[in-house]
């Protein structure tokens, strides 16, 4: 099997774009869901930011999985967290296959050369046994509350 992971480029975007909406496709029926699924914003803005840090997983010369690290605080996490794991996307054809594992370690290493000791994140609730077996536990979210489960890793 022939994998790298790397830092991901801005002529990355659109197969970015391509394996977020297919990891995420088929989850929901409503249509407000199915257009945060369509929605391109959360990938072009953490390409574009400068406190980003987007890996890819490459495997046979393809994009199989993204991931990425927002550093600073976010206040909405009861304690607050000082960076955020913005996104885990693996396309389903490489699901359970070690992707999500390795951009998930890539996240916390640059976490902790950033210095960050807490992450927070929202993930699906079918998500939720993938990050507990990487050592995150259920969070609190001051304020609305949300489709999507919050979790953290603190150091």
């Amino acid at each position: 099997m022939t994998r790298s992971i790397r830092r991901a480029q801005e002529h990355d975007r659109d197969q970015l774009l391509a394996v977020r909406r297919a990891a995420i496709s088929g989850l929901t029926e409503s249509a407000a869901e199915q257009a945060w699924i369509e929605a391109d914003e959360p990938v072009r803005a953490a390409l574009a930011s400068p406190d980003t840090a987007v890996f890819v997983v490459e495997d046979h010369g393809s994009i199989a999985g993204f991931g990425w690290l927002e550093a600073g605080a976010a206040q909405r996490f009861e304690p607050p967290v000082d960076g955020q794991l913005g996104g885990v996307f693996v396309h389903p054809h490489a699901a359970r296959s070690g992707i999500g594992t390795l951009l998930v370690e890539a996240i916390e290493t640059r976490a902790v050369e950033s210095g960050l000791e807490a992450l927070g994140l929202l993930t699906p609730a079918d998500t939720v046994p993938f990050f507990e077996a990487q050592g995150y536990s259920q969070a609190e979210v001051a304020g609305s509350e949300s489709k999507f489960q919050p979790m953290e890793k603190r150091r």
